[in-house]
């Protein structure tokens, strides 16, 4: 009985383990380039309100990590500007942005276009949360970026931003 216990857990392992998400660098790399659009992001003050404002985004490799900058006017403020840099873990599986580590939860290839998302928990409006990023790469050259959050002791999780940007013609 315990053989045919191990055969089942060295299965049920076996199928996890094929089951994993990994992400290749090329998938990061499709967001190289110029794109212009708008970010509409939850209003900090409320949790609320929907802002929509315009914003572009731009990515390009330094080092062995895409570097990308986004710009967008930010509660009534001059425009923000927003460095990062994101890497591959060896593995695929996770990914370093601003030198912290996201778990790797989906990658999905259609014919519509590549959605990559990663999780992580963190601080959001100097509130604890479990946040949730992801981007699509659309066949069409458009990029979505995305950022949900579900604070500790919430009900449900909000889109705190969505940017939507079409690829610059060069």
């Amino acid at each position: 009985m315990s053989r045919w216990i191990c055969i089942a857990l060295l299965s049920l392992w076996a199928g996890a383990a094929l089951a994993q998400v990994v992400v290749e660098p090329t998938d990061l790399y499709s967001m190289i380039g110029e794109w212009e659009g708008t970010l509409t992001y939850v209003d900090p003050a409320d949790d609320t309100t929907h802002v929509t404002v315009a914003a572009t985004f731009s990515a390009d490799t330094s080092a062995g990590k895409l570097v990308t900058r986004l710009i967008y006017p930010y509660a009534g403020e001059r425009d923000s500007v927003e460095w990062s840099t994101m890497e591959l873990v060896a593995d695929g599986r996770r990914i370093i942005v601003n030198d912290k580590t996201w778990f790797i939860s989906t990658r999905r290839v259609t014919q519509n276009g590549l959605t990559i998302v990663y999780q992580s928990s963190g601080q959001d409006n100097n509130r604890t949360a479990h946040i949730t990023r992801g981007f699509f790469v659309g066949a069409q050259d458009t990029l979505l970026l995305t950022k949900q959050v579900l604070y500790q002791n919430a009900a449900k999780d909000i889109m705190r931003q969505r940017f939507g940007f079409k690829r610059v013609s060069e």
